[in-house]
């Protein structure tokens, strides 16, 4: 009878335990410093990060430096033009590393403005690919075989 009575006993005070350290898989990144969150809103202006479900801190989107959320990084990096020059900033979602290259997936429809073409974005997104690569950035243009340089990462494209 003891024994049973402990072992409920030692049931409540775990399962208490496990429920006040519950893991979260989003962060963000501000700075040099790691948020642990339920729930990242980035916005133009300021981000909004829910902790334990009420408290929210708001800061600056351009001090964010990356963030993640659903199980998906996203980095804040430069979008290049066709000529390689960099049109702005913009949060780009990590796909996948190979050899030491980096592979992004980044949504021009996102802003509603295309940097890369200058122009008001359509209304169905026009996803773009970049390589981090020697230090830079190199966009997976339409000239590259797109889905021979994609398979090189893992990535299949479908369509």
């Amino acid at each position: 009878m003891k024994s049973s009575a402990f072992l409920l006993l030692l049931f409540f005070l775990t399962s208490g335990l496990y429920a006040a350290h519950k893991t979260t898989d989003s962060f963000v990144i501000i700075g040099d410093q790691t948020y642990f969150c339920d729930e990242v809103q980035i916005g133009k202006v300021n981000t909004s990060i829910c902790v334990d479900g009420d408290k929210v801190l708001k800061v600056p989107t351009n001090f964010v430096k990356a963030y993640v959320q659903e199980s998906k990084l996203y980095e804040y990096l430069p979008v290049l033009t066709k000529d390689q020059d960099t049109a702005g900033w913009a949060f780009m979602q990590f796909l996948a590393s190979s050899k030491g290259n980096r592979l992004y997936l980044y949504c021009s429809n996102c802003l509603k403005y295309d940097p890369v073409n200058g122009t008001i974005a359509p209304t169905t997104p026009v996803y773009r690919y970049y390589i981090f690569k020697s230090g830079k950035f190199v966009s997976v243009t339409d000239d590259m075989n797109e889905k021979e340089v994609l398979a090189s990462f893992g990535v299949k494209v479908i369509g």
